[in-house]
């Protein structure tokens, strides 16, 4: 599963070695203010991804829907966690794991009012 946290003012992904190859990326960061919502998404955003850009499984990589770039790494029976951010390079991010609720209200509580 994907490792997520807050540090310094900016929110960090970092995948494991596994993750990262099926991704075709193994971290990245976004400055905490460019964070616009976070929320949980059961699976119905899963048809809607766009097409993939980048990446070499189902549901992992880069997807494009229109001129929106999403990053998206999302496994079988997890729920996901959807956060979408005001970045030039991306519009949102799709993280599939296992405790999407936990870790919505834990990026809620470091961010306030989203």
């Amino acid at each position: 599963m994907p490792n997520v946290f807050v540090a310094d003012g900016q929110l960090e992904i970092q995948l494991g070695p596994i993750e990262a190859f099926k991704a075709g990326m193994s971290s990245f960061r976004v400055e905490s203010w460019r964070v616009q919502s976070v929320l949980v998404d059961s699976g119905e955003r899963r048809s809607k991804l766009g097409s993939q850009t980048l990446g070499r499984s189902a549901f992992t990589g880069v997807f494009m829907i229109r001129r929106d770039r999403s990053f998206v790494y999302w496994p079988k029976a997890t729920e996901a966690v959807v956060i979408t951010v005001l970045h030039p390079h991306w519009h949102q991010i799709v993280l599939g794991v296992n405790d999407a609720p936990g870790l919505v209200a834990r990026l809620k509580e470091e961010f306030g009012n989203l």
